[in-house]
C-alpha cells in the first residue's frame, strides 16, 4: 500500500520531502547534542577504493608524530589508542552516532579525527557541522549507482567535501584519476596533487616491491624522500603518499615522523592480510576487502607481482546481494583475466538467490578470450571454495581470497551470521578438526 501511494507522487516532490526532512533532522540533532563537530581538527578521506586504507596510514603517521588520534572507518573504530572492530560495517555511523562519536572525540582531548567519508553521507547531511582541516580524494570507479544514478551524480556528492560547503583548508588530489580535473575545480583549499603521474606536483617514482613490503620516492618540500611500508601493491603506494602529504600539510607531522609512521605501520585487517600458518612450505594464502572492479583488479594485479615464475595465482570470489547488480560481471571479468585459477563462490547473499548472483559473476568470466582466461571453477560454499583452492596449490602458488576481507558477519536470508574470512581461511590451512568446513557451514548453512 505505502509503495502504491508512493508510486502516485511525483518522484520531484519526494525527493524535495527527503532532503528537507534530512536537513531539518541532522540540524535538530546538532541542536540537541551542542554541534559536537566545532573545535575537532578532522581529516577526512574519500573516494571509491583507498579510504580505509589511507585512513589508517594517516593515523600510523599522526600518532609517530605524538598526536592523540580518533579513527572512524569501516572496519576500525578508535578513541585514544582504544579501538575496536566497527561490526556495523558502516563507513559513515548514523547522525546520531557520529555526533556521540565527536562528543566522545572531545571528552578524550584528541588532537585530530580521522574520518572515512562517503558519497551518501554527504548527499544525505549526515556530516552537516563538520569543518574539515585536511580533505583526500583516492579516486572514482563505478560504484553505487544503483544509489546515484549516473558517474556525474556519483562524482558531484563526492565533491561536496571539497566545496565551500565543508570549507577544507587543504586538498590532496589523485592526479591519475579521471575526475582529478573536476575534483580540482571543485576544491576551495590549497591542493596538493599526488600520483604516479609526471603531472602530479608530488609524483611517486622508483617504487621497489618484495613480499615484505615496499619502498618508492617522492619530492617532499624540495627534497626526494625515501618512503617506505611493509604492504604490497602500487596503490598502497598512493594511498600512503596520500596520507602523508595531509599530514605534512595541515601541519600536524614532520617528514621524520611520516617515514617513521608509515615504515611500522600496522597491518591492515582483511587488506592484503596473510593469514597465518600459510606461505613457506605451503601455499602463500592471502584475504583482502576488494569487492568493487577496479578494486579486485588492483589487488590481482599486486598480488601477481607476488607469484613465482613457476607459480600460479588462483583467486576465490564472488559478490554480495542486494546491492551493485553492476559490479558482478566487471569483477569476474578482471578475476578471470588476472588469475590462473579462479574459484567462483558465494560471498553474502542477503535475500538474493546465490546461484543468480555466481551467474552474475561467471558470466563477466566468460567475456574474457579462452586464451588469456583463468581456469574457472564454480564452488558454493565458501569455505569449501577455501579447502578445493588450498588443497589443490603447490607452495609456489598464492592463494588470494576477495570480497569480505575480515568483516565478523556475513548476511543471508535469515540475517547476519557469524563469519570472518580470515578465520575460516586460517582454519582450513591448519586442518583444524574443530572448526573445518562442517563446523562453519552450521553457523551459515548453504541453501
Amino acid at each position: 500500500m505505502k509503495n502504491k501511494i508512493r508510486n502516485l507522487i511525483p518522484k520531484q516532490l519526494i525527493t524535495l520531502a527527503e532532503e528537507v526532512y534530512r536537513r531539518s533532522r541532522v540540524a535538530a540533532l546538532n541542536l540537541r547534542y551542542g554541534y559536537p563537530a566545532r573545535g575537532l581538527n578532522i581529516i577526512a578521506v574519500t573516494g571509491t577504493n583507498g579510504k580505509t586504507s589511507t585512513a589508517l596510514y594517516i593515523n600510523d603517521i599522526l600518532k609517530s608524530a605524538g598526536k592523540k588520534t580518533a579513527l572512524s572507518t569501516t572496519t576500525v573504530l578508535e578513541i585514544n589508542g582504544k579501538s575496536e572492530i566497527n561490526k556495523t560495517h558502516r563507513t559513515v555511523p548514523t547522525t546520531a552516532k557520529l555526533l556521540e562519536f565527536y562528543q566522545k572525540c572531545h571528552a578524550a582531548k584528541v588532537d585530530v579525527v580521522i574520518m572515512e567519508v562517503t558519497s551518501q553521507g554527504l548527499q544525505q547531511h549526515r556530516l552537516d557541522g563538520m569543518q574539515v582541516n585536511g580533505a583526500v580524494f583516492t579516486n572514482l570507479t563505478p560504484d553505487h549507482l544503483d544509489y546515484h544514478g549516473t558517474m556525474q551524480r556519483y562524482a558531484d556528492a563526492k565533491k561536496i567535501l571539497f566545496g565551500r560547503k565543508m570549507r577544507p583548508k587543504h586538498c590532496i588530489l589523485n592526479a591519475d584519476d579521471d575526475y582529478f580535473e573536476e575534483f580540482k575545480q571543485a576544491s576551495v583549499g590549497e591542493i596538493s596533487s599526488y600520483g604516479f603521474s609526471h603531472s602530479a606536483k608530488y609524483s611517486i617514482h622508483k617504487m621497489k616491491q618484495t613480499a615484505r613490503g615496499m619502498t618508492w620516492e617522492v619530492e617532499l618540500d624540495d627534497n626526494a624522500t625515501s618512503l617506505s611500508i611493509p604492504h604490497v601493491g602500487g596503490f598502497n603506494a598512493a594511498n600512503a603518499t596520500a596520507a602523508a602529504l595531509v599530514c605534512l600539510r595541515t601541519g600536524f607531522a614532520t617528514i621524520s615522523a611520516v617515514q617513521k609512521g608509515l615504515a611500522g605501520s600496522k597491518p591492515m585487517p582483511g587488506r592484503m592480510e596473510v593469514v597465518e600458518g600459510s606461505g613457506g612450505a605451503s601455499p602463500l594464502c592471502i584475504v583482502d576487502f576488494a569487492h568493487t572492479p577496479d578494486a579486485t583488479q588492483k589487488v590481482l594485479e599486486a598480488t601477481r607481482g607476488l607469484v613465482s615464475k613457476k607459480g600460479k595465482l588462483i583467486c576465490i570470489t564472488g559478490a554480495s546481494g542486494d546491492r551493485s547488480l553492476s559490479r558482478r560481471g566487471p569483477v569476474g571479468e578482471h578475476a578471470a583475466r588476472i588469475s590462473d585459477v579462479l574459484y567462483v563462490t558465494d560471498d553474502e547473499p542477503g535475500s538474493e538467490d546465490p546461484a543468480m548472483i555466481r551467474s552474475a559473476v561467471l558470466e563477466g568470466a566468460g567475456r574474457v578470450a579462452n586464451s588469456k582466461r583463468a581456469r574457472i571453477i564454480e564452488a558454493p560454499d565458501r569455505c569449501h571454495a577455501m579447502k578445493l583452492a588450498y588443497e589443490s596449490a603447490t607452495k609456489e602458488d598464492v592463494i588470494i581470497l576477495i570480497g569480505m576481507g575480515r568483516q565478523t558477519s556475513r548476511l543471508g536470508r535469515d540475517g547476519p551470521e557469524p563469519w570472518d574470512d580470515y578465520e575460516v581461511f586460517r582454519d582450513v590451512i591448519n586442518g583444524d578438526s574443530n572448526k573445518d568446513c562442517a563446523n562453519w557451514r552450521k553457523i551459515y548453512p548453504v541453501k
